[in-house]
Order: C-alpha cells, then sequence, then structure tokens
C-alpha cells in the first residue's frame, strides 16, 4: 500500500525526527511505500519566524537583533542535521508551506497516515491546523491515525465541532495518551484505541545500530537531557548529586550552539545530530531528563533515569511510566527522594513487548497490506 505520512518531522528536536523515522521504518517492515510529506506549518520558517524572534523579550534593540541573528545560525546548522538524516533514511514528497498547497496538490497515495507527536495540539499550532487532519485529498481515501496527540488535557470549546467534523472522516484513529481516548471518544468517535510512540516501536537494539559515538566523550557519565526552561535549575540539581555519588561527569545535550550551555554541566555536547544524540544515550550511565522522549529513549536503552515532570503536557512521559511500572521514576516535587539507582528491566522490557505487539497489530489491521498475485 502506498501511504503518505504526515507528522511534525520539522522542529528542531530529536524526538520529533526519530519519531518520524521510526514510524516509516516500521511501515516499510510491513510491506508499505512509504512517503513523507514534507510540510512545514505556516511561521516555521523564514521572515515570520524572525519577526517572532525579533518581538520574543523586551530586550533593548541591539540585543534583540543580535538574538534573531544568532538563533537563525544556530537553526541553519541544525536543521542540516535533522533534515539530512530523514533525507538519508526516508522518502520525502515535495514541500509543502501551507494547508492550501496540499489541497490543491495532494500527494498521490493509497492512504493517508497522521502521524505521533502533537499533531493536533492546537497551542503548538496556532488552532486547528486541518492539513494535519488530513483536511485534503480525495474524500473516500483512507485516513488513519498512529499515536496522535492533543497535548492538552482538554480541547477548547471553541474547537470541538470542527475537530468533530475532521475526525470524523478517519477510518481508524489511535492516540498516544490515555486522556486523549477520553477527548476522542467525547467526540463521537467511539472507536480509539491507545498506542505506544513510534520510538518505542523499535528496541533499543535496533536503535543502537544507527547510533553514533560523540568524539570526546568519555563513558560514563551521566546525560542531562532538559527542554524545559522552568526545569533546568531542578534538572542541575538532580544530575549533579547523582554524579557526585557515583563520581560521573554531567554531560549536556543539545541540538543548539554554545548559548544553549547549562550551567553547572562538566561538558556540552553542542549541534549535536540525531545519531550521536542516540549514541549518547547508548553510552550514558544515568539519565536525567525533562522530556517524553528522553524519558522513552532512556527506558529503550535500558538506563537508570529519572524523568521531571514539565510545567505542561505531563501526562505524556507519567502515562507511559506507568504502562511499564516505572511510575516512580516520574518526578514531580523537587524535594521528593530521588528512586533507587537500579531498575529491574526485566518486567519493564515485558510490558514494552506486550505493547509493542498491540500497537503493531493496530497498524496492520488499519493499514492491510493488499494480496500480491
Amino acid at each position: 500500500m502506498r501511504i503518505a505520512l504526515l507528522t511534525l518531522h520539522t522542529p528542531l528536536n530529536f524526538g520529533s525526527a526519530l519519531q518520524a523515522y521510526a514510524l516509516c521504518r516500521i511501515l516499510r517492515e510491513d510491506g508499505h511505500e512509504v512517503r513523507l510529506v514534507d510540510y512545514h506549518r505556516p511561521g516555521e520558517r523564514g521572515l515570520a519566524l524572525a519577526g517572532k524572534r525579533f518581538t520574543d523579550g523586551d530586550h533593548v534593540l541591539p540585543v534583540r537583533l543580535w538574538n534573531v541573528v544568532d538563533r537563525g545560525r544556530e537553526a541553519a546548522v541544525a536543521r542540516r542535521h535533522f533534515a539530512g538524516f530523514l533525507q538519508r533514511r526516508t522518502t520525502l514528497t515535495r514541500r509543502y508551506t501551507s494547508p492550501e498547497q496540499l489541497t490543491a496538490r495532494p500527494p498521490l497515495a493509497d492512504a493517508y497516515l497522521t502521524g505521533s507527536d502533537q499533531v493536533w495540539n492546537s497551542l503548538y499550532n496556532g488552532g486547528v491546523d486541518r492539513a494535519l487532519y488530513l483536511d485534503f485529498g480525495p474524500p473516500a481515501l483512507r485516513r488513519v491515525s498512529y499515536a496522535s496527540s492533543f497535548g492538552l488535557d482538554v480541547i477548547p470549546d471553541a474547537e470541538r465541532e470542527i475537530t468533530r467534523t475532521l475526525l470524523a472522516r478517519y477510518t481508524a484513529v489511535s492516540v498516544r495518551e490515555r486522556g486523549a481516548v477520553d477527548i476522542v471518544r467525547g467526540l463521537g468517535v467511539t472507536e480509539c484505541t491507545q498506542v505506544l510512540d513510534p520510538t518505542l516501536l523499535l528496541s533499543g537494539g535496533q536503535w543502537a545500530d544507527i547510533a553514533e559515538v560523540r568524539r570526546g566523550v568519555r563513558e560514563p557519565y551521566v546525560l542531562l537531557y532538559s527542554v524545559e526552561e522552568d526545569r533546568m535549575r531542578e534538572a542541575v540539581r538532580i544530575a549533579r548529586h547523582v554524579a557526585r555519588k557515583h563520581g560521573l561527569p554531567v554531560v549536556q545535550v543539545t541540538f543548539g550552539g554554545r548559548r544553549r550551555r547549562i550551567r553547572g554541566v562538566d561538558r556540552t555536547s553542542y549541534f549535536t545530530t540525531p545519531q550521536q544524540f542516540l549514541g549518547l544515550f547508548r553510552g550514558a550511565g544515568y539519565v536525567v531528563t525533562s522530556s517524553f522522549h528522553g524519558t522513552t529513549f532512556s527506558v529503550n536503552f535500558n538506563k537508570p533515569f529519572v524523568s521531571i515532570a514539565p510545567p505542561l503536557f505531563a501526562s505524556r512521559a507519567e502515562d507511559f511510566l506507568a504502562s511499564v511500572g516505572l511510575s516512580d521514576r516520574f518526578v514531580t516535587d523537587g524535594s521528593r527522594e530521588l528512586p533507587p539507582h537500579d531498575i529491574d528491566y526485566a518486567p519493564v522490557n515485558r510490558a514494552l513487548d506486550h505493547l509493542r505487539n498491540h500497537s503493531r497489530r493496530y497498524l496492520k489491521a488499519a493499514l492491510p497490506e493488499p494480496a500480491r498475485n
């Protein structure tokens, strides 16, 4: 079956790129021909993004100008790393930069698939992005969602009717979080399944096959991957505590340059590629993260870790950790004692395998491969 996959693969975020790659790989393994729709949300690049950066904060004019230049230069390098990773490992369609372009010239396929990550988060998308609900192409075409996320606990009342209308066109609906199941069913779509994030469909061994060692980083170390500004101080405090206890350095990983360095770390891996990101997780002796995908890779590589609750969208990591029996690794209160260092991963891996099988069965049923002559 020819599948056009639409997901959030363009943000400068390790999880976004890696989940897109994982879902493409799994679909290919199931016998499908997959193309990743190269959709860039309006305002995501160019002058519109530069304008947002210029007005960000209340700094004086020279500082704001430098911020635009510095962040633009940083983004250009990082974008080459992320785009290059996907261009080498997936097949992309032509570029689309608006829902109208998709409507005018939709990708040719036997089925459209909404991928994972927060594709239905109207806060991130500046409202309901109809393209991310597959509102283009032939009406009768099969439309499927896999592990889509709203990010929010509830959707705004003003968006309920349009969301209901768009979801009604789907042949099969699955979401990533337990709360999203309730949202979808509350909109009248009774058949909704909870499945794993695509990064968890591949095992740690499969991810290790494409991981790369970051030169100059000696193992083992405490890996710090924090994407939440409000949780940086807490993340560093925990990382330093673990590092002192076990005699390890703290290594921070970031997609960007020196402006991303966190005070209190021993080394920062700048302009890290997705492959190096995987390698840093594989080689870590302990992980401290406030990222959902930082949490999934910690579990996939069977690392001792703590997952710090972010101020928004915390249900993603909380739901996943509960499903594999690791709720104690989710830290919501800075004064709480840390969980034991070691983790018995035997029952965790059994639970994860069960969830993988359930998720793969959903995909096989929602996107059946045509019989071959």
